[in-house]
């Protein structure tokens, strides 16, 4: 097991178990008294999610994938994507969300927050160089 940058990611091996992240969710639960909802990804997963990227060069390096623990309804990505504010770009691909902010994600209104209020489900950001870190951890 490897953890990388103290923000929750936590690179291990197992055996397929569907119900896994639900077991781990329950073990924090039990042993540190709080909620803390885990969401599993195989590296090709995150290499999939890397590679589908629909923002180029500059654009993709500054880029932040938002992670979601299930898939949104068609309702909620609709009334999601009825909402722009300038210089921030994303797009809703399935159980994940491609956020470009040209400003920084400092001063960002679509942040982790934004996008869990609007699709109504839990989800988790990571910004490209994290991304590709945890697949090259991963995969050596």
């Amino acid at each position: 097991m490897k953890t990388y940058i103290q923000s929750g990611n936590v690179i291990f091996s197992s055996e397929i178990d569907a119900n896994l992240a639900e077991k781990i969710t329950e073990a924090i639960k039990t042993k540190y008294a709080f909620f803390a909802p885990v969401l599993i990804k195989k590296p090709s997963e995150l290499s999939r999610i890397i590679s589908k990227c629909p923002f180029f060069d500059e654009k993709r390096e500054k880029s932040y994938f938002l992670l979601l623990l299930e898939n949104p309804s068609q309702e909620n990505i609709l009334l999601t994507t009825a909402i722009s504010y300038p210089n921030e770009e994303f797009q809703i691909e399935g159980d994940f969300v491609y956020i470009y902010y040209s400003e920084g994600a400092g001063k960002a209104k679509m942040g982790n927050t934004f996008f869990e209020k609007k699709l109504k489900v839990t989800a988790t950001a990571r910004n490209y160089r994290t991304m590709v870190k945890l697949v090259e951890l991963a995969t050596h």
